[in-house]
């Protein structure tokens, strides 16, 4: 296969975090989109699990052919599979618990599919199951757990990159990142026969990314309605984040980036800022505002680079030579 694949786009047919981050983890370059299909309008009620997933992993990335007709474009889906009954995500905490109550101290399939497409009509198809063998809990365990976690987006209703993982006896698995909704082995090993390989990126940028998402949720935003988050990296390779915290005294607002760069400096005010990473769920993502701007100048290192962000995929890295000078405009982040 050509090696001009590597210059192709590549296409992730979901917007979900966790698989987004497993791409990030991996450095792959990629840009996130929404599928243009509705999935519920897909499923077939005579479909097994594996079917399913199959087919709409299929559709998922099919749907966003004519918009990318030479992007590699990655779709995948993923049940839980207990004796023939398949769950997906619960939607309500009500249906978690019924969920966790049905497969609780029992044995049950976590079934996720892949399928890839792209130019010259590559495709490829893959099945991960997992067998999860859940603890036997009482009702207020699984209640408290789906507190914690509030999976109603998870199919099975838990998270097991988080607290989830409490609910497990064993987990048996050929790649456990298909746990997280996308099997990254076969992923990874299928792009390389196409010749798509990892391109070098900040070795830190996974874990900012981590580290904004983590407490993006905390953002206290009434007026902008808008989630951000920051992270910094730091001299001694620490990571620090904050989230915005807004009140009617727009002045007094404090940004996202300036509490994580408070946190840092209450903690060691001798160092300087590496990387600075900015999240947000607006499209295009945000870049740090002229107030933050100023103060990352007075505490930034020469070299330093800036992350920005969002939650459907998009990042631009600036360094902080391109992006001090830079106003809010749209053509600016292009």
């Amino acid at each position: 296969m050509s090696q001009d694949n590597n210059k192709l786009e590549l296409i992730l047919a979901s917007t979900s975090p966790f698989r987004q981050s497993l791409l990030i983890e991996a450095g792959i370059n990629f840009k996130a989109v929404a599928p243009n299909c509705n999935e519920d309008d897909l499923k077939n009620p005579n479909w097994n699990a594996i079917t399913l997933t199959q087919n709409l992993a299929r559709e998922k990335a099919k749907s966003l052919l004519s918009s990318y007709p030479n992007a590699f474009i990655i779709g995948s889906d993923q049940v839980l599979n207990y004796e023939g009954q398949i769950f997906g995500k619960p939607k309500t905490k009500e249906n978690a618990f019924i969920q966790l109550k049905t497969i609780n101290g029992k044995v049950h399939e976590l079934i996720t599919s892949v399928y890839i497409c792209g130019p010259n009509k590559n495709e490829f198809i893959y099945t991960d199951i997992t067998k999860l063998e859940m603890n036997d809990l009482s009702d207020d365990e699984l209640k408290f757990y789906i507190e914690i976690d509030n999976p109603i987006t998870s199919a099975g209703s838990y998270k097991i990159e988080k607290a989830g993982i409490q609910l497990f006896k064993t987990i048996k698995s050929d790649d456990h990142s298909s746990i997280q909704g996308l099997p990254m082995l076969a992923v990874l090993n299928q792009l390389n026969m196409w010749g798509i390989t990892i391109k070098q990126r900040s070795i830190h940028k996974s874990k900012l990314f981590e580290s904004a998402l983590k407490v993006q949720k905390n953002a206290y935003s009434p007026y902008s309605k808008a989630k951000v988050a920051s992270a910094i990296l730091w001299e001694d390779n620490s990571i620090t984040s904050g989230c915005n915290i807004e009140n009617s005294s727009y002045g007094a607002t404090v940004c996202a980036e300036r509490v994580a760069i408070w946190s840092g400096l209450s903690k060691n005010p001798n160092q300087k800022i590496k990387e600075v990473l900015v999240l947000t769920d607006a499209n295009p993502p945000w870049p740090p505002c002229g107030m933050c701007r100023q103060v990352i100048s007075e505490f930034i290192t020469q070299k330093a680079v800036v992350h920005i962000t969002n939650t459907t995929g998009t990042w631009i890295t600036k360094s902080w030579d391109e992006l001090f000078p830079m106003s809010f405009e749209k053509s600016h982040l292009i």
